[in-house]
């Protein structure tokens, strides 16, 4: 499966990934990156949850866990 994301390059000085709760997107943390000064090299990786955002809509009969979820974290930050 592939998760959507959005990447900001060298925003800070430590690699970031910032999560969305509940049926939000990526685009939650736009205004939050907006606001930080850019200070390092490192960037910001803002996920989209399995059937959020821009991924695809996850059929309603199936149904996946929080692990799932942690999982397509760690595969995408990979």
């Amino acid at each position: 499966m592939k998760i959507n994301f959005k990447l900001y390059p060298n925003r800070v000085s430590e690699p970031i990934v910032f999560i969305h709760g509940n049926l939000a997107s990526h685009r939650w943390w736009a205004p939050t990156v907006e606001n930080l000064n850019p200070s390092g090299s490192s960037p910001i990786l803002a996920i989209d949850l399995r059937g959020c955002g821009d991924n695809e809509v996850w059929p309603a009969e199936e149904s996946f866990t929080l692990k799932d979820l942690a999982e397509d974290v760690l595969e995408t930050i990979r």
